[in-house]
Formats: C-alpha cells, structure tokens, sequence
C-alpha cells in the first residue's frame, strides 16, 4: 500500500508560506516580550495619574 502523502521539492508558495510563518512567530514573540516588559515596568494603579 503506497503512502497517501508523497514529499516533494518545495514551490515558490511553499517557501512564501515558511516566511509568513516565521515573521509572524518572530513578531508574536517580540510583541510578547514587550508586553512582559511594560507589565513589569507598570506603576502601581492604585495611586492613579500624577496631576
């Protein structure tokens, strides 16, 4: 019984794909490195704005 999927070289959609996929990943885990940071840098709510 042969294998239902075959592997085979990659076309310009496949490596357009990998990119999008890589620049996304790059770009959620930067966004959430910078989130974690302002979380970490955030002043304490209760004393409200300095007017």
């Amino acid at each position: 019984m042969p294998p239902h999927f075959e592997f085979g070289p990659l076309t310009h959609a496949d490596y357009e794909a990998m990119k999008v996929f890589i620049l996304c990943s790059a770009l959620l885990a930067m966004l959430s490195d910078l989130g974690q940071q302002m979380l970490a840098a955030e002043i304490d709510p209760t004393e409200g704005p300095d007017t």
